[in-house]
């Protein structure tokens, strides 16, 4: 025979639990995943500063989430999200791509460089319909003595994907990315070289 509960027990357990299951689902279960750093390999070394600013990424590019074009609209890749909003993400790649750079110093802030490199994010997704990841950037490369812009230049990349699996979208955007550094680090290394 089991002993009778108290009355005041069951109403102090039953919120309890409550507030452990919607604990629960309030949890993430998204997987996060990172950029690979690209190692471009330039063709000349040089001798300049350049300070990587923060990429400008407008609306859903904001943010942690990974981006599926479905037509007009746009969704998040279910299970999964980037390590950290996209834009830190992109400023540490390009900054750690540059400085692969043989004698190009790269300054991600706190002293003064020779140039500022800027950057708008127009498209880093997932294409469901066509089944391929988009990478765009804009680049501009810009005295930081006179505010001069030195060059500018669009970059765009798309690459295929079998998949919406997680991992198969994000390895195809970080090859497409990987492409796209590579191109970034040849276009600063001859802009500044002018």
């Amino acid at each position: 025979m089991t002993a009778p509960t108290a009355p005041g027990a069951t109403r102090r357990v039953v919120p309890l639990i409550l507030a452990g299951w919607l604990a629960a689902c309030a949890a993430d279960p998204q997987a996060a995943f990172d950029l690979a750093p690209a190692v471009p390999h330039p063709q000349r070394p040089l001798r300049a500063q350049v300070h990587v600013l923060d990429p400008f990424a407008a609306g859903e590019l904001d943010s942690d989430r990974i981006l599926v074009r479905t037509g007009p609209d746009a969704a998040v890749l279910a299970g999964a999200r980037w390590s950290a909003p996209l834009p830190v993400l992109l400023q540490a790649r390009l900054a750690e791509a540059l400085q692969s750079v043989q004698d190009l110093k790269v300054d991600q802030g706190g002293t003064a460089a020779d140039y500022d490199l800027e950057t708008e994010v127009r498209a880093f997704e997932l294409d469901a319909g066509q089944k391929q990841v988009t990478v765009e950037f804009v680049v501009k490369v810009v005295s930081a003595r006179d505010s001069h812009v030195v060059a500018v230049k669009t970059f765009k990349t798309r690459a295929p994907v079998a998949s919406t699996d997680p991992h198969e979208v994000t390895a195809a955007l970080n090859g497409a990315l990987a492409s796209v550094m590579a191109q970034i680090v040849g276009f600063v290394a001859a802009s500044v070289a002018r």
